[in-house]
């Protein structure tokens, strides 16, 4: 402890230091920021360390030129190592398929051999590329919070959210199947005075949501479940399998046009006339006995009534009383054998589901 105190009493006697003062920098450079000292011959830039300024001179340094693209690099690897891009020197024995890595060809070459050299020590997945088993071994690491809003298929990178998502926007995509183990998880549902459960019809044999209310707005279904989503298809037909239970009903579809506009248009068996409005069209829907196909051409609706084009669905909302079976959309309007089984109207499935009980979903 003595040490210590005699330490610091010395540093006390003794003579402060003279320190030297700060240069005056320029106004316009800020306090700590060293001035610009080495300056480029060339373009006359201006550096504050040679090494800087060395970095800077290989620019204005003669320059390699791809003699097949003219793409130019400032050293002779580089070009040598772009012009395998060209050339492929790399060529598989097997199949004659060029590349410009060996190990590109060696990768290639184990889609003959049937090689997975890459193992996940998680599941035992094998997999012939690296960076694939990197991928996969996300989905043990990662929380997998991207969720399609059409499958439910969920995902741990956000990129591959929307390749799946995309690969729908082609031919029938359904966003309500009765039979599924929960055909509304992407569903709102809202009741008063009434219900909507699933049921065996007796009709078809199969499964159905069933949308029951003493006033068609006040129990309805609404897809996204959430009001600041939107669902984002693109393909122009809606198709309803819906079956007429003889008491009114009504559906929405709520579209975005080519002028940004959220357009809404409303369907109920009963209305009489057509009624056009700014942001809503009102139409008449005319349905047979029992099960119904309802299709209904989103594109030509929308330059009927507005002059616009149609650009994607938003939202849509199908109201009480009715019974359904499916709801998708499509590319086109496709004949009755150009549809998968589940999509066509009349389906009768085993008799086994009608023994099921009835069940609120």
């Amino acid at each position: 402890m003595a040490s210590i105190f005699r330490s610091i009493d010395s540093l006390l006697s003794s003579p402060p230091t003279t320190a030297t003062p700060p240069p005056i920098l320029p106004q316009n450079v800020p306090f700590g920021q060293p001035r610009a000292t080495f300056s480029c011959p060339s373009c006359n830039k201006s550096f504050v360390t040679q090494l800087g300024l060395l970095k800077h001179g290989k620019s204005h340094e003669e320059t390699h030129e791809c003699s097949h693209c003219g793409k130019q690099y400032r050293s002779m690897g580089a070009l040598k190592m772009h012009v395998k891009t060209h050339t492929l020197p790399c060529e598989c024995n097997l199949c004659g398929k060029s590349f410009s890595r060996p190990w590109l060809l060696k990768g290639h070459q184990r889609t003959h051999t049937g090689e997975r050299p890459f193992t996940c020590h998680e599941c035992g997945r094998s997999f012939a590329d690296r960076s694939n088993l990197r991928a996969h071994q996300l989905t043990h690491k990662t929380i997998r919070k991207f969720r399609c809003l059409y499958c439910g298929a969920a995902f741990a990178r956000s990129h591959s959210f929307p390749m799946f998502r995309n690969t729908f926007q082609s031919g029938l995509l359904s966003i309500l199947y009765s039979i599924g183990s929960k055909p509304l998880q992407i569903w709102e549902t809202q009741v008063k005075n009434g219900h909507i459960k699933r049921i065996t019809d007796e009709d078809i044999e199969s499964l159905v949501i069933e949308i029951m209310g003493a006033n068609v707005s006040t129990t309805h279904i609404t897809c996204p479940h959430d009001p600041k989503k939107g669902l984002g298809i693109k393909l122009p037909y809606i198709v309803l399998i819906v079956k007429n239970m003889k008491k009114y009903f009504t559906f929405e579809v709520q579209i975005l046009d080519d002028k940004g506009v959220k357009r809404r248009f409303r369907a109920s068996n009963f209305q009489s006339s057509t009624r056009v409005k700014p942001f809503i069209c009102t139409m008449p829907l005319r349905l047979d006995d029992g099960w119904n196909q309802v299709q209904f051409n989103l594109a030509e609706f929308t330059k009927r009534a507005y002059g616009t084009s149609y650009v994607e669905t938003s939202r849509v909302m199908i109201h009480a009383n009715c019974r359904l079976r499916r709801v998708y959309f499509a590319d086109r309007l496709y004949a009755e054998d150009e549809l998968p089984p589940e999509f066509k109207l009349y389906l009768p499935l085993n008799r086994s589901l009608a023994g099921q009980s009835s069940s609120t979903v």
